[in-house]
């Protein structure tokens, strides 16, 4: 945070992270927030033939040339601070006091559809967030997180992170190569760290599924897990379903498994189910009802509620949605 100060940073100001080292983003990540300033994080990405259409420098250019913090190389067209010098200084202990329609965070989108937007996140959307997930999944400050997925992914840094902040419980941030070299590792993990909530999108559990089939019993106990969340990507009934079988054996509830929805634009999940194993030969898995402080609904085209078990468009309303995209 001083050495933020010390080049002339303001609050409000942009900074961009690209830090490969876990213990570098957290600490850049906070070093900004107690500051006042706004962090931009962003997946570590090396684009040497063409780096102007690096998702770095559109990002860049859009948020008008703010600082990058990384502890990698990159573009000499770009200013960059090493992480390693700024950590060099002496800690602050003056915390910028801000409020909570400040923006406090930038979440850029992949692109795939289009140049990258940046989702303009308030302190207000976040806390609102973070109080969502922990009230309608009773977490509690006795819960161990366990996170394997990409930190600047939304789910990862509000739920997985901000959520344990708040509540003041443990959590475990695990680098995802770890994890998608051998998926079994996460059920290693979940064993030895007695690990309460964890989550992953769908592809992972199938990940798993393919592993159990193929590999020799394994002396596991899961009957710690109370909660896994499956979002971030369509949730397959059967895939889900299967996990659950196969892991039985090894004591996991078939209560655990909670599909959910959300987006970085509604700054995570906003719908979460409790009642998969209730409902797992459905044909369509429910993501279940809203968090609170959100409203949900089904509309046609002329914006008229639809009856249940018509599709139709969904809207969100709430406090944690976004404001809008960034310039």
């Amino acid at each position: 945070m001083r050495s933020l100060r010390n080049l002339g940073l303001k609050p409000q100001d942009r900074v961009i992270l690209q830090l490969e080292n876990p213990r570098y983003f957290f600490a850049s990540l906070w070093g900004c927030w107690l500051g006042g300033f706004v962090p931009i994080p962003l997946g570590v990405e090396f684009n040497l033939t063409s780096p102007r259409n690096s998702k770095l420098y559109q990002a860049w250019v859009l948020c008008d040339s703010p600082l990058v913090i990384s502890d990698v190389d990159q573009d000499r067209e770009i200013t960059v601070a090493q992480v390693g010098d700024l950590l060099a200084n002496e800690p602050d202990s003056d915390y910028y006091c801000g409020s909570l329609s400040d923006l406090a965070l930038l979440l850029f989108t992949s692109g795939s559809t289009g140049k990258p937007k940046g989702v303009m996140l308030s302190a207000g959307n976040l806390i609102a967030s973070i109080y969502g997930m922990a009230k309608v999944n009773q977490l509690t400050e006795q819960d161990i997180s366990l996170n394997w997925m990409p930190i600047e992914h939304v789910a990862s840094l509000v739920m997985f992170h901000l959520t344990q902040v708040y509540l003041g419980s443990e959590q475990i941030q695990v680098q995802s190569e770890l994890i998608l070299q051998n998926p079994l590792q996460w059920l290693d993990l979940i064993d030895e760290y007695r690990v309460t909530a964890t989550w992953s999108p769908n592809f992972a559990y199938n990940l798993v599924n393919e592993k159990l089939r193929d590999s020799i019993l394994q002396d596991w106990d899961l009957s710690c897990l109370r909660w896994m969340g499956n979002g971030a990507e369509a949730v397959v009934g059967q895939t889900t379903r299967s996990f659950l079988e196969l892991l039985q054996p090894y004591g996991l509830s078939p209560t655990v498994v909670s599909p959910g929805y959300g987006m970085s634009e509604t700054s995570s999940g906003i719908a979460h189910s409790n009642n998969f194993y209730r409902n797992m030969n459905r044909d369509f898995v429910s993501v279940g009802a809203p968090i609170p402080g959100v409203s949900l609904r089904i509309v046609n085209q002329t914006q008229e509620i639809v009856p249940e078990g018509e599709i139709g468009l969904l809207q969100v309303w709430g406090k944690t949605v976004t404001a809008g995209y960034f310039q």
